[in-house]
């Protein structure tokens, strides 16, 4: 008899565990859309508009009908309480199309984000009282973030026109359809010299890294040509070249001044990324031969990393002093 009793305590303690967890996960989604709500002038309808306890108790209620599911499944409740897991699923899913009805013809209000995060929230609730606690806390945060980042979404949508969306689409394509075509080398059939596959990979970067160059210019500015540079050099040298160069004749003086930077900047990324590697494939080896080996590298390549990025800084800072 004291076994039974300590067992149905140690599931209540869970069950409330639960209960409690998928509360303050649900009120994490609800408190991004009430702060959406709160952000902008209200109007009388949107008062009545769902916010941090009703995404709560939605999640709670969510995680109590799928708790009592599983208990009753696994034998340690009545099978009664499996009918009224199902029944409260009845009832969530008539609530919610009471309330989308309610939204669309009587308050005549559009869009679906809140009904879809509140159907998103009574899953989580699910997730939780299945015990599969860290993939429902993933959810949760991941939502809240896509629905807090709206803002951000709809000033970088309006930065861009259809057609400069229709170039990236198209970089897509050639990246994503093509690329599974060449998965292997292959040869032209004359002199097997051209491996096709390389040029595509070439090809390809190109196109990726113009694509970024001009997406970082044109939300940032010229100095985002710094970092793209950077990096771009670490990736494929020759290709951030030719965008740079590229990028220079379509502008103005000013931005052709940091694209010369950017052009050092490059190159000098690419010593950079031959001395990484070539200093890890000699460490591989150990023993005083790989300590020989990365001595001379650092003798050999370190001055002209060194010299390119000091040159590359003091031309930045004169910039700098001209705008001013």
């Amino acid at each position: 008899m004291q076994t039974i009793v300590e067992e149905f305590f140690v599931v209540k303690w869970k069950t409330i565990e639960h209960v409690l967890i998928s509360f303050f996960l649900g009120a994490l989604v609800g408190l991004e859309r009430e702060k959406a709500r709160l952000s902008r002038p209200l109007q009388r309808e949107e008062k009545e508009f769902p916010g941090v306890r009703s995404f709560g108790i939605t999640c709670m209620f969510g995680a109590l009908i799928s708790e009592l599911a599983f208990l009753s499944l696994e034998k340690e409740l009545p099978e009664i309480f499996l009918y009224v897991s199902l029944a409260g699923l009845f009832l969530f899913t008539v609530i919610l199309g009471f309330y989308i009805a309610y939204r669309f013809f009587i308050l005549k209000v559009s869009g679906i984000t809140t009904i879809l995060a509140l159907s998103f929230t009574f899953l989580i609730g699910v997730l939780v009282g299945t015990n599969l606690i860290l993939e429902a806390t993933a959810i949760s945060v991941f939502i809240t973030f896509i629905l807090a980042i709206k803002p951000g979404i709809e000033k970088f949508v309006k930065g861009f026109s259809y057609s400069e969306l229709l170039s990236a689409l198209e970089v897509g394509i050639v990246v994503f359809v093509f690329s599974p075509l060449l998965l292997t080398d292959i040869y032209d059939p004359f002199f097997h010299i051209f491996n096709f596959r390389m040029l595509y990979v070439f090809f390809a970067l190109t196109l990726v890294l113009s694509l970024l160059s001009y997406i970082a210019v044109k939300a940032v500015g010229s100095k985002a040509l710094t970092y793209f540079a950077f990096f771009g050099g670490l990736v494929n040298s020759e290709a951030t070249v030719i965008n740079l160069v590229r990028l220079g004749a379509e502008s103005g003086e000013k931005v052709k001044e940091r694209i010369t930077a950017g052009i050092l900047i490059a190159n000098t990324s690419m010593i950079l990324r031959n001395f990484i590697l070539s200093s890890s494939l000699a460490s591989v080896s150990g023993g005083e031969l790989s300590i020989n080996v990365i001595s001379h590298l650092l003798l050999g390549m370190l001055p002209a990393i060194l010299i390119g990025y000091l040159i590359a800084l003091f031309h930045g800072i004169r910039l700098k002093g001209e705008e001013r």
